[in-house]
């Protein structure tokens, strides 16, 4: 189940099973279902924070010379 998830919303099956366990012992059977989607959003909400900076740096650099 986790490579397939994984898969789905590239990211690694591990990474799966790592959040599952913290978040169903933090939450209980609540945190199984809403662990992996919570984690996902958070992953794209991040990686979309990181390209932005990236670019506002290649901007800026491209200013500058």
């Amino acid at each position: 189940q986790p490579q397939i998830i994984g898969k789905k919303l590239n990211i690694h099956p591990l990474t799966v099973i790592v959040v599952l366990l913290f978040s169903g012992k933090m939450f209980g059977f609540l945190g199984f279902i809403i662990a992996v989607p919570i984690f996902a959003t958070l992953k794209r909400i991040f990686l979309n924070i990181n390209m932005y900076i990236i670019q506002q740096k290649e901007l800026n650099n491209a200013k500058n010379n």
